[in-house]
């Protein structure tokens, strides 16, 4: 008969426990990773999209040209934008409801993926259907600040009023002089 030792904290234990703490701990670390928000820009931000290369990036804007090559790859092409969201022919098997140059043909949409320069020219490679979606007009209004289509439409100049700083030291609100 074997026998049972009495002392669980052997080395085997010890080290068992060590390996499942690590692989907890990693873990955790990998969801916070990707818990992080991914930046949102407007596909008209030319400097920014290149300023973002090789990141991971949801890109907002409308498509207001497709295209078609000889050998099928399909082409997005955006409104005031170098911006192309680029689906080669090997993938459109992943596209049953269609492919992406037909689909998305003058649609507001949000691409998710790694920004690649082409030409000197910022795309995503749209692999598959989950990486680019219709969006609500409203939802430009996420568009990083400092993209330059940030709004949806276009809104008149606020008027301007002519209310003086009292303190030539303090800070300045803007909201002060535009109503």
């Amino acid at each position: 008969m074997p026998k049972i030792s009495k002392n669980l904290f052997t080395e085997s234990n010890f080290f068992l426990a060590l390996l499942l703490t690590s692989v907890a701990l990693l873990s955790l670390s990998i969801s916070q990773e990707t818990a992080v928000d991914t930046p949102v820009v407007a596909a008209s931000d030319t400097e920014k999209l290149l300023s973002l290369k090789g990141q991971t990036v949801k890109v907002t804007g409308k498509v207001t040209k497709t295209g078609k090559s000889g050998s099928g790859h399909n082409f997005l092409n955006f409104e005031n934008s170098k911006f192309v969201g680029f689906t080669p022919s090997a993938d459109l098997t992943n596209f049953p409801e269609g492919h992406p140059a037909d689909t998305f043909q003058d649609k507001l949409v949000e691409i998710t993926g790694p920004i690649e320069l082409y030409q000197d020219k910022p795309e995503i490679v749209i692999k598959s259907p989950d990486q680019i979606k219709i969006i609500d007009p409203s939802k430009l209004a996420k568009v990083d600040s400092a993209s330059q289509d940030a709004a949806p439409e276009e809104k008149p100049a606020p008027a301007i009023t002519k209310t003086p700083a009292t303190d030539p030291n303090e800070a300045v609100d803007w909201r002060r002089y535009f109503k």
